[in-house]
């Protein structure tokens, strides 16, 4: 899932807002199930990215849950 593009190339619709600062997305498998946890937030000029691997409480995060299926 390419979170990165949305405030580009979305910004009149699922992107506004210009939150073009992201923090992750950090992925998770749970047996078939797989979670992709994100958060995009404005660049102020102060905030910079949060990669996945600084990342240790997905609550405060977007998620987005797919069942893949035989597997």
């Amino acid at each position: 899932m390419d979170v990165i593009h949305v405030p580009f190339v979305h910004h009149n619709t699922i992107g506004k807002g210009g939150k073009t600062v992201v923090y992750g997305p950090k992925v998770k498998w749970d047996g078939d199930l797989l979670t992709w946890y994100v958060k995009n937030v404005l660049d102020d000029g102060k905030i910079k990215a949060i990669p996945a691997s600084e990342i240790t409480n997905e609550e405060d995060l977007f998620s987005l849950q797919i069942i893949m299926p035989n597997i």
